[in-house]
């Protein structure tokens, strides 16, 4: 299993954006990939409508894809790329902590991830939040219009938690302030009746003791 993918730009996740392989050592990659893997090979044959006897013109009709930009070769991270297009720079004068940037003066570097890197800086997105890859996470976002869609996903957030919150203070009178003092009330109730009790004398036993006269 080779642990990438190649895929269009238009089909990047944000998360993909670290792993994905500069063009000039992408393209003999994704040729020798097409190649040697069956799934990624099935995968390319559905895209560009090849037969299964067309191996060698697919794998090369591939690495010109990959070479002009129109494919990007995605790695993972047990499968890193060997020259990453785009890195994440610490920098602690900026407010995230560093930012992302385009490695070099590639030529064929697709506007979706100029455009995402940009978006992703302005949105002070750091490398910690790119790796939340579930549904909910930063990660699973597209790189298309990803700032309009980041930002969506925080007002539904807030609206979600204004809601639990309105939610709180509509309860009659008050009560969710209430609740706590009422059972603060009995419970201070309970421990003063079990001091009373424990101050509360002692009660006295009186015995009587009758003597009888014996019998003759």
């Amino acid at each position: 299993m080779s642990f990438v993918k190649l895929v269009r730009p238009s089909e990047l996740k944000v998360l993909d954006i670290p792993f994905v392989e500069t063009p000039f050592f992408a393209a003999d990659r994704a040729r020798l990939l097409v190649e040697q893997d069956n799934h990624l090979r099935s995968s390319m044959q559905s895209l560009f409508r090849y037969g299964s006897g067309d191996r060698r013109n697919l794998a090369e009709t591939v690495h010109r894809a990959v070479r002009d930009g129109e494919l990007m070769l995605v790695c993972s991270e047990w499968n890193k790329p060997f020259s990453p297009m785009v890195t994440w720079r610490p920098d602690n004068s900026l407010p995230a902590g560093g930012q992302w940037r385009i490695e070099g003066s590639w030529l064929n570097v697709p506007s979706e991830i100029e455009c995402a890197v940009a978006e992703l800086n302005n949105c002070g997105i750091t490398c910690e939040q790119l790796r939340q890859s579930e549904s909910w996470g930063v990660g699973s976002l597209e790189v298309n219009m990803f700032s309009m869609n980041y930002r969506q996903r925080q007002r539904r957030e807030r609206a979600a938690q204004g809601s639990v919150d309105d939610h709180r203070l509509s309860l009659p009178l008050g009560a969710s302030a209430l609740v706590a003092p009422v059972l603060m009330s009995a419970a201070s109730a309970t421990e003063d009746a079990k001091a009373d009790s424990s101050q509360a004398p002692a009660p006295k036993i009186h015995l009587e003791v009758a003597c009888l006269p014996m019998a003759p």
